[in-house]
């Protein structure tokens, strides 16, 4: 069974596909701390787990070695230039160098996270949208500009954010250009997402070019939806469930590849994407296997340590591709509620396991964090 798709999606698999099939993969991304939380859970040891190395957020993802989306997925608006990868965050899509490497872009919090890893190229910030901030003072520092900072002028490095000002609170920067001691800041607002770059003199030459990448689509990079019906919130007795396909009716033969769409839960309408991963076939097909051999259960659910079991501040959407780039199913992951976890497709909801859950984090696409239960099962390997 198939499912529509766009077919730009498709373009893109094959493209990246034939490109990077040879490809090995990587060490799943560094897990930090959730990005948002609105007080849901119960203050117990045994009602809150996160990521399991607390903020270890300035560590610095490596992109030189072959990526865990070994497919290396391309822009399905414009091809993607070479040496160069696609990076969507809502409904912006930007290019950067290949070498660019993901990290957390240090808060306000930055005295607290030494000793840390330093980052010692230019990254694209995980955050994104929001991000886990701990209430630390730190030391003040000389005033610079907005968005020069807040850590000291000799830890900057070069990186790009992108910020949904429609959703956050962030710290306001006009749109334009600033240089300050040897620095530049470009912003740049695109519909309700703000595109900001720090560049120092050794990356100032790609500047432009990375900017002028910047556009709206409403496919990322990797091909997800920018937006999902997935992003409404559940509630008790009306769980999110997929509309179409169904896992049992897909032939693990014909599956190449594992397209993972990761959505802030904004609403039915809004646009939600956070991050996407397109893994290639040897995790596609592992990762069907064990969704079809988990218990058909749900969960795990721990609704008594909840104040709000049901809330849920984001979601996966799990597509398995063909060669072709089509979708063959489309399954929706709850992972970090105290109520309504698991997998689900149109007509069966199986219980999250290392296999099932842990398996669909890398890269971009980050566990932000979840109830102990689901946190065991969804933690990535460091």
């Amino acid at each position: 069974m198939t499912e529509p798709e766009d077919g730009r999606a498709a373009d893109a698999f094959r493209a990246a596909l034939a490109r990077h099939a040879e490809e090995a993969d990587s060490d799943a991304a560094v897990p930090v701390h959730p990005a948002r939380r609105r007080g849901r859970w119960i203050a117990t040891g045994a009602a809150l787990a996160v990521a399991a190395s607390a903020v270890v957020g300035f560590a610095l993802l490596d992109r030189e070695r072959p990526a865990d989306d070994a497919l290396d997925p391309i822009g399905p608006s414009s091809t993607v230039a070479a040496g160069w990868r696609g990076v969507t965050f809502r409904d912006v899509v930007v290019q950067v160098p290949d070498e660019w490497g993901d990290a957390n872009a240090p808060g306000s919090d930055w005295c607290a996270d030494s000793p840390r890893e330093p980052i010692d190229r230019p990254f694209v910030d995980l955050r994104a949208s929001g991000g886990f901030v701990r209430l630390v003072l730190c030391s003040q520092q000389d005033p610079v500009p907005a968005g020069f900072g807040p850590e000291p002028q000799e830890r900057w490095v070069p990186h790009l954010s992108l910020v949904d000002l429609a959703e956050d609170d962030p710290e306001p920067i006009a749109d334009g250009t600033t240089t300050y001691a040897g620095w530049t800041l470009r912003a740049q607002t695109i519909g309700d997402v703000q595109v900001r770059l720090l560049t120092d003199a050794a990356t100032e030459a790609v500047a432009d070019d990375i900017m002028a990448t910047a556009q709206r689509a409403d496919l990322g990079a990797a091909g997800c939806d920018t937006s999902s019906p997935a992003q409404e919130q559940p509630a008790e007795g009306r769980p999110v469930v997929p509309t179409g396909g169904t896992l049992d009716a897909v032939d693990s033969d014909e599956v190449a590849g594992l397209l993972v769409c990761q959505y802030d839960r904004l609403g039915l309408g809004s646009v939600g994407l956070r991050a996407e991963r397109l893994a290639d076939a040897e995790v596609a097909r592992a990762w069907l296997a064990a969704v079809l051999d988990a218990p058909q259960t749900g969960g795990p659910d721990e609704p008594e340590k909840c104040l709000y079991p049901w809330e849920s501040d984001m979601t996966l959407v799990v597509h398995p591709l063909d060669a072709d780039g089509t979708r063959l199913a489309t399954v929706y992951v709850a992972y970090d509620a105290c109520a309504g976890n698991g997998v689900r497709d149109a007509a069966t909801t199986w219980g999250l396991t290392r296999k099932t859950c842990a398996s669909l984090f890398g890269e971009r696409v980050i566990f932000w964090g979840g109830h102990a239960a689901s946190a065991r099962r969804c933690t990535p390997e460091r």
